[in-house]
Formats: C-alpha cells, sequence, structure tokens
C-alpha cells in the first residue's frame, strides 16, 4: 500500500486514475476495508467509462464482483457479474469469460441455486482446459467442491478439492494454495479425519501469515479452534475463537463473522457459559438475517433473468453483424487476391531477369577459368602416367614369385586329391547305411504321430460332451432352483435361489462356450459377456430402451480358470447394477469393460449412470454374501478393486493373475 501511495504522489493525475485508482481497491478489499475499496473501484470506472474502455470496465466490475462476494453484500454482486460478463461476452474474451462463469456460479451457489451454480462451474473448468489456463482450472474446482459440499456429498467434494490442491500446488499463486489447504482441511474434518486435517489447516495459516492476507488468516484461525474444540483442546479453541472477536474489526467479513458466533455459541454451550452463548447465537442470527434474505435472493434472480435476456438480443444483434461483416471480408478477400496475383506476376519476372543475369555472370567466369585448368590437367596426367609404368615393373617382378610358389602348390595338391579320392570313396558308403537308417526310424515316427493325432482327436470330441453335458446339468440345476423359488412364500429366501440360479447359469455359459468353441479350455471372451449380459437382463425383465448397454471388450481368449471367477464378479456386479441403480421406470445406462492394460495386466469395469451408492457405504465392511463372493475372487486374481461413486456407481478390478487360451 506504501508503494502505491508512492506511485499516486510522483505521477501524473492521468496515472492516477487510470492505474493507481484501480489498485488502491485491490489492496484496500485484501485488507477487508469495503467501503473504502469500493470507493477506489466506483471512481476506476467512472473515469474508464469516460475513456470508453471496455476491457478496464469488465475488469473493474469483476474486482466489485469479488468486494461484494467478500463484504456478503449478493445484490450488489450480482449486478457487478450481469455488467461485466456481458462486456466480456462483447470482447469475445475466454479468459474473462471463465473467471466472470465462476463468480456468477459462487453467487447462485450461495443463494441456494446449486444446480444452476455447478452448471456455471463446470462451464469454467471446460473452457480453463481448453485454453490452458491451470490457475483458473483450479479455481473451478475450488467451487465445484464447495457445491458438493454444500449438498453433503464429502466423497465427490473431496475429489474435487483434491484436484484443486493437486493443480494448485505445481503453479506460482499462494492466494490459492491457501484457500486449496483450508479446502483439504474442511472436507477431511467434514468427514470425521480430524489428524488428517490438522497438517493443512497449519499450512495454510502459515501461507496466510507470511503474505498478510487477513481474511483467509482468520479463516484459517477458525477452522484451527475448530479441530482444537473436535479434539477436547476446548479452552485453547475458546481462546483463538475470543482472540478473533476481540481483534481487528476489518478482519473477518459477514459470512465469516456469523460462523465464528455460530462456532462461540455452540463453544460457550458446552463450557457451561448460557448466556455468553446465547449472546454469541444472536450475534449470529443478525449476521445471517443481514447476510442474505428473500429479497435478496428475488433480486439476484431477476438480475440473471435480465442478464441471460439481453445476451440472447446481443447474439441475435451480432450474428446479423457477422454475416454484413463476411460479405464485406468476401470481397475485401477477392480484392487482395486480385493484387497478389498481380504482385505475384511483376515477382515472377524480376526472378526471371535476375536468374539471367546470374548464367552470364557464371559463363564469363568459366570461360576466364579454363586456360589455367587445361594446363593443370596436362601435369596431372604426365604424373598419372610415370606412375604407372612404375607399378607395371612392381607387377612383373610380384608375377615371376607367385608363378614360382603356383608350381610348388600344383604338387602338393595332387598327392592330396589322391588321398581324399580314398577318403570320400569310405564316405559314401557311410552315408548310404546312415540314410536308411534315418528312414527307417522316419516311419515308425510316422506311424507314432497318426495314433497320437487320433487319440488327440478322440481326446477333444470327449471334452466337448463332457463339457455338454455339464453345461445340460448346470442349466438343470438353475431351472430347479428356479422353480424352487417360485414355490417359497417368502420373498427374501426366493430372492436367495434366484440369486444362485442366475450364478449357476453364469458358469454354465462358459461351458456352452467350451464345446462350442475351436479349445476345449478357451473361452472367447466378447462372446461369453454378451451371453451373460442378455441372460441377466432377460432374468431381470429390462424392457427394451429403459437401460442401454454398451460393452468394450478386447477380442482375446481366457482360459477356464481365469474365466470362472471373472464370470461370477461380473454376473454379480451386473445383477446389483439392475436391481438397485435405477429407480423403477427410470431409463439410464450400463457399461461393461474388459481390456488389457500395461504390464501384462486386464481391466474390467463395470459402470452405470444411476443413483450412486450410498453415503455411508463401506465396501470393505460390507457382509453380503454377493459382496463375499466379489472379493473372494478378487483376492483368487490377485486383483485390485477400486469403487467410485460420482454420477453413478464405477467398479473396476486391475487383475494381474490371469491365464491366456
Amino acid at each position: 500500500l506504501k508503494a502505491i501511495e508512492a506511485l499516486n504522489e510522483t505521477n501524473k493525475p492521468v496515472y492516477k486514475q487510470d492505474v493507481v485508482l484501480y489498485y488502491y481497491g485491490v489492496f484496500y478489499k485484501n485488507m477487508n476495508r469495503f467501503d473504502e475499496s469500493e470507493s477506489y473501484f466506483t471512481q476506476y470506472e467512472a473515469y474508464q467509462e469516460s475513456k470508453g474502455n471496455k476491457r478496464q470496465i469488465a475488469n473493474v466490475n469483476m474486482a466489485k464482483a469479488n468486494l461484494y462476494s467478500d463484504k456478503g453484500d449478493y445484490v450488489k454482486g450480482m449486478e457487478a457479474v450481469t455488467k461485466s460478463m456481458a462486456l466480456y461476452d462483447e470482447l469475445k474474451d475466454t479468459l474473462g469469460v471463465v473467471r466472470i462463469s465462476s463468480k456468477m456460479g459462487f453467487f447462485l451457489l450461495e443463494t441456494g441455486s446449486i444446480d444452476e451454480a455447478i452448471e456455471h462451474f463446470r462451464k469454467s473448468i471446460r473452457l480453463s482446459n481448453l485454453i490452458n489456463n491451470a490457475l483458473e482450472e483450479d479455481i473451478g474446482y475450488q467451487n465445484l467442491g464447495m457445491s458438493f459440499e454444500k449438498r453433503k456429498q464429502y466423497d465427490s467434494a473431496l475429489v474435487a478439492y483434491k484436484k484443486a490442491y493437486d493443480i494448485g500446488e505445481n503453479i506460482a499463486d499462494n492466494y490459492n494454495k491457501i484457500i486449496n489447504r483450508y479446502n483439504m482441511a474442511n472436507i477431511l474434518n467434514l468427514q470425521g479425519q480430524t489428524q488428517q486435517a490438522i497438517p493443512f489447516v497449519y499450512a495454510s495459516l502459515q501461507l496466510a501469515d507470511s503474505i498478510q492476507i487477513p481474511m483467509l488468516s482468520a479463516a484459517s484461525r477458525q477452522l484451527l479452534a475448530n479441530l482444537k474444540l473436535q479434539e477436547g483442546n476446548t479452552n485453547e479453541g475458546l481462546a483463538i475463537l475470543q482472540k478473533m472477536e476481540n481483534g481487528d474489526p476489518y478482519k473477518l467479513g459477514l459470512k465469516d463473522k456469523a460462523e465464528m458466533y455460530e462456532l462461540l455459541a455452540q463453544t460457550y454451550e458446552k463450557t457451561g457459559d448460557m448466556p455468553n452463548a446465547f449472546s454469541s447465537l444472536e450475534m449470529m442470527k443478525l449476521l445471517n438475517d443481514s447476510l442474505l434474505s428473500m429479497e435478496t435472493r428475488k433480486r439476484i434472480n431477476e438480475i440473471e433473468i435480465q442478464y441471460q435476456t439481453e445476451k440472447r438480443k446481443q447474439q441475435i444483434a451480432l450474428l446479423q453483424a457477422e454475416n454484413n461483416l463476411n460479405a464485406l471480408e468476401l470481397k475485401r478477400e477477392a480484392e487482395r487476391n486480385d493484387a497478389l496475383q498481380t504482385e505475384n506476376r511483376l515477382k515472377a519476372e524480376k526472378l526471371l531477369q535476375q536468374e539471367m543475369l546470374n548464367l552470364a555472370l557464371q559463363r564469363e567466369k568459366i570461360l576466364g577459368d579454363s586456360n589455367l585448368a587445361k594446363q593443370e590437367l596436362i601435369n596431372m596426367a604426365m604424373m598419372r602416367e610415370n606412375l604407372l609404368k612404375q607399378r607395371e615393373l612392381e607387377q612383373e617382378q610380384e608375377i615371376t614369385k607367385l608363378l614360382s610358389s603356383e608350381n610348388d602348390l600344383k604338387e602338393k595338391n595332387l598327392v592330396a586329391s589322391r588321398r581324399s579320392q580314398q577318403q570320400l570313396g569310405g564316405g559314401l558308403v557311410g552315408l548310404a547305411l546312415l540314410g536308411s537308417l534315418i528312414f527307417w526310424l522316419y516311419q515308425q515316427q510316422k506311424i507314432k504321430n497318426g495314433i497320437i493325432a487320433k487319440q488327440s482327436e478322440d481326446l477333444q470330441v470327449l471334452n466337448r460332451e463332457i463339457h455338454h453335458r455339464v453345461k445340460n446339468n448346470l442349466q438343470v440345476v438353475s431351472s430347479m432352483l428356479d422353480l424352487q423359488a417360485e414355490t417359497i412364500p417368502d420373498e427374501k429366501m426366493a430372492s436367495m435361489f434366484r440369486e444362485g440360479s442366475k450364478r449357476v447359469q453364469s458358469m454354465a455359459f462358459i461351458h456352452q462356450n467350451l464345446y462350442q468353441g475351436d479349445s476345449v479350455n478357451s473361452v472367447h471372451m466378447p462372446d461369453y459377456i454378451r451371453m451373460l449380459t442378455e441372460h441377466l437382463f432377460d432374468a431381470y425383465n429390462i424392457r427394451p430402451g429403459s437401460i442401454k448397454l454398451t460393452t468394450d471388450i478386447e477380442p482375446m481368449k481366457l482360459h477356464t480358470d481365469t474365466v470362472i471367477p471373472i464370470g461370477m464378479i461380473l454376473n454379480e456386479l451386473i445383477s446389483n447394477g439392475l436391481k438397485y441403480a435405477f429407480d423403477q421406470g427410470k431409463t439410464g445406462e450400463m457399461q461393461v469393460i474388459l481390456k488389457q492394460q500395461e504390464g501384462d495386466k486386464l481391466l474390467m469395469s463395470v459402470k452405470d449412470n444411476g443413483r450412486g451408492l450410498p453415503n455411508d457405504f463401506d465396501g470393505a465392511h460390507m457382509n453380503s454374501f454377493g459382496y463375499k463372493i466379489i472379493r473372494a475372487f478378487s483376492r483368487k486374481l490377485k486383483a485390485e478393486l477400486d469403487i467410485k461413486t460420482i454420477e453413478g456407481t464405477e467398479v473396476s478390478l486391475l487383475i494381474t493373475k490371469f491365464k491366456r487360451a
């Protein structure tokens, strides 16, 4: 702030209006001195409007929206957001649209319009990723986590906050690092993981103090006090809250003050100090009433509707203007093309003239150098002739020596040839005997191979017949279980019999695939999974079109030792999805995946977009028979089991132990 004041004193009045006023507003906002900040922003906006600088007007309204957000004045905040959004749309400023979409989503979230807020946050994340802006993507995930937190979907909130934290730790923005650390501490606290939350809140507080952001320091201290209270350190937590209550009045905005007094009321009640508890509760209610009334919500909704209407009108006018501009641009493009053609023709003529001049210069240079080159060639030819004569003399001497050596070698070769003829005769006799023996052995092996082939064919026929009979027997068992279920009046017991029937049928399909396939111990997985899913959809009376099934099965053949546990797990997961994932009469989608992964692993996944698992679901402690089957066969396959419940349910297994056929 002192540096800004120094600039204000040394520069011209224009510089003050164009730069200094804006930064005064920013710094006073960060110090929670909201009235002074608003005054400087208003002066800056008036100056930029007099100059017609739309981008600066959009930027200052974005800054005012942040100011009103911290102050708790959501009506003025929504007005600033609407004005800024219209200008960024007009300027086609993608980064500006990303930032203002996040802020509009924040106001909608604070006024209870959670679905609309989530839509704005997801739009902001998509655009940030598109323009490769990590900071705005970080902020988008922060806001998305707050939305899930308000819905009390803490697992989904933790996923969003974790993405924001991972992005934020790798960028140079300490402000958002503080917020990410605070959010991680807060969501872990809400999940009951107090010990895991404490390192994050200390990291947030330390960084907020080091860069002197009072609002974030206060929020971190308030969360630290809450954690101390939950650990049973009541005196330590109360001391932090009382110090905040009696400290600098600019430290906290309305919302943070309301949360602080709520926590103070709870703490005083625990210690038996009912007068102070009642006083703190009254202050909390007063601040909450100031923060957000019904009239405020109504005004924010009216502003958003007004913005959407004006935006549509602007888009229609913009399309008409674009059409006129396109027609004008086409005409100008044609004129530019004609000018370029003329320019290219002139350049080509100039290049041709330059090329002819270069050729003339090269001819002149060649003629000047030719006489000198001829003399050098004659001298080199004479030197080569002398060298050739010397080499011929040396070659004649070598030939004489070689002829003498050749005569000696001929005499030695004659003696060696006579010995070789004798050895060759003996070798031919031996080869004839060896050939006869090899032919006899070949005939014997041919007979044995024929016997082995006949036995192998008989064995394959026998194995297919065995698999056929096993399949028939399993189908009989499955049918008997279904018939028995029809006779049992207790629906829970009957359902258990029907589940057992489907599990038996899943194994029957394996044996059906074995006796119909080319090999007696391999199963073609796309055919097997298709038969299994069709059977389960028929068994649960799934109407065509109500639940859409998509599969992504890599063409492969697996050994029966692997297929049986895979089939049992798939039977349980698909059955659970068809029974529990979708409300009666509602449509949905289910996806089954089986693919090979790097490192010789298989990925198997069953995913639906249904209602998802309950918040208190814990797969590791489920005692149902179906989940026991899944865990048992997962251990057999040495598979990593992963259950996610974001926009439905997804159960994945990364299989490390399997056999190909």
